[in-house]
């Protein structure tokens, strides 16, 4: 929700709108001239957060690509236009946030990290403020203090009255989520996350801890747990937990093949799993509630963190799952995507298709309406990252790749997730492991245009929820560690 530069009465009511000049370090509260053209124009957005009673500072912070928050600005007050020049010329990010009397941080958001020099000319970009809940490691669940730990590997599933429950997962054997390997300390936490202030509440405990699993909805209010790296390896283990009476199914039938880094498509009360790190890498199997492993059939390759998607062929209405990127065993991208046919409960190799080069893995990517096809936007390479958007019409003559216009910054291993037409890549790693991004695209499938904004703080890996018409991310890995929920 925008507002306009005249709507400051409403600030702390609806939404707030000023204008940012800033690039650096000295600040003013005038409006004086320019030391120079390098500036950055800042459009400050920050949804309805905090209380309209509320007194709160304004600051503005600067910091590196994956780095913390230097404050080098701070306003008792929200002035109509505030500017704030000087010029550096290395990589920063250029933020704000909101400060409650007590120190507290109420709100955050920063830029994309990007060189300002001095001959830049004038850019705009929208700085969107996120609420940041101090309180988040005092709610309480069954009466006891419950923080939401930091995690990598967990899932997050949004259940019918909009609940997040968020499923085990562990700490990684490295600072990023993205790379190979059994996290350690896995959890066996089934965590709903509700309401306005993301209230935590524990709902039960798996039987088997573990991480990099997959979950879905089932038929009936539940949601299955597949496999996934535990205490033991990886793992064949299902669970199903009945989420209106909080309670585990006292048993459920396992994977045909044990598999973690994997992915699902749920249809009705069947799910595909596909692919992963273990026995089943190069297998997909049709599992069905209250039977198990139905049916199966043989990857093409083996491939590990794939992306599926389940689509309706428009020719002739077939259902087709496509099965995009991954790594192989060897730890190199893999050389085709794929694509399966769901005829029943049989599984039917449908073909192969050849990426664009050169090849990359770890991507976002998404099936596409118009044209029928696949969308790919950035990955890693074994060169380093890309920040390549490509698509392909399947029902071409040809089927040749199209390339659009670039992210905001080459990348793989982002978070990614749908708001009606727009792809939403988030965080993500630039090239190597300690390297995070802190950019948020998102990108229009149907006109392959993007936007881009800067998280709070620089990630990879991790979840991301639609909630109306916005997004939380849940889980991830930084530089510094890893991080837990992020509004």
């Amino acid at each position: 929700m925008k507002s306009g530069l005249g709507d400051l009465t409403r600030i702390f009511a609806m939404a707030m709108t000023l204008l940012l000049v800033a690039c650096g370090t000295e600040r003013v509260d005038s409006d004086p001239t320019p030391k120079g053209e390098g500036a950055v124009i800042l459009q400050i957005v920050a949804p309805d957060l905090w209380p309209p009673s509320a007194e709160l500072r304004l600051e503005l912070t600067r910091g590196p690509p994956g780095g913390l928050a230097e404050v080098v600005g701070s306003y008792n007050k929200v002035p109509e236009r505030l500017k704030v020049i000087a010029i550096h010329d290395t990589p920063a990010w250029v933020g704000a946030q909101l400060v409650d009397a007590q120190g507290n941080i109420v709100a955050v958001g920063r830029t994309v990290a990007r060189v300002i020099a001095d001959d830049d000319p004038d850019r705009q970009e929208t700085l969107f403020l996120h609420g940041k809940d101090k309180a988040l490691p005092l709610y309480r669940a069954n009466g006891q203090p419950l923080a939401l730990k930091a995690r990598v590997g967990s899932t997050a599933t949004v259940v019918n009255d909009g609940t997040v429950v968020v499923i085990g997962g562990g700490s990684p054997v490295s600072t990023s989520p993205c790379h190979g390997g059994s996290p350690t300390a896995l959890s066996d936490e089934l965590l709903g996350l509700a309401g306005h202030n993301h209230s935590i509440e524990l709902l039960a405990n798996l039987k088997m801890a573990r991480a990099y699993h997959q979950a879905a909805s089932l038929p009936g209010g539940r949601i299955g747990v597949f496999g996934g790296y535990s205490t033991g390896g990886v793992s064949a283990d299902v669970e199903v937990f009945q989420v209106n009476q909080k309670t585990l199914a006292p048993s459920a039938s396992p994977l045909q093949f044990a598999r973690a880094r994997h992915c699902i498509v749920a249809l009705d009360n069947r799910v595909v799993v596909i692919g992963g790190d273990g026995p089943g890498a190069q297998n997909a199997e049709i599992w069905r509630y209250g039977e198990g492993s139905i049916g199966s059939t043989t990857l093409y390759a083996p491939r590990r963190h794939p992306h599926c998607e389940l689509v309706t062929n428009p020719a002739d209405g077939a259902l087709l799952i496509f099965v995009i990127g991954g790594l192989s065993p060897s730890g190199f991208p893999v050389q085709y995507d794929e694509v399966l046919k769901l005829d029943g409960d049989t599984l039917l190799n449908y073909g192969t298709l050849v990426p664009p080069n050169p090849l990359a893995a770890l991507e976002v990517a998404s099936a596409i309406n118009a044209p029928f096809g696949i969308f790919r936007a950035g990955g890693l390479t074994s060169i380093g990252a890309t920040d390549r958007m490509t698509w392909i019409d399947m029902t071409a003559p040809t089927t040749t790749w199209k390339q659009g216009p670039a992210l905001s910054e080459a990348r793989g291993c982002a978070a990614q997730g749908r708001v009606g037409v727009h792809l939403i890549a988030a965080g993500g790693l630039t090239g190597s492991q300690n390297n995070h991004s802190s950019a948020l695209d998102s990108i229009d499938l149907a006109n392959k245009s993007a936007k881009s904004v800067g998280l709070p703080m620089a990630r990879a890996g991790g979840w991301i929820i639609t909630k109306g018409d916005g997004v939380a991310l849940i889980g991830g890995g930084t530089s510094a560690g890893m991080v837990s929920f992020v509004p």
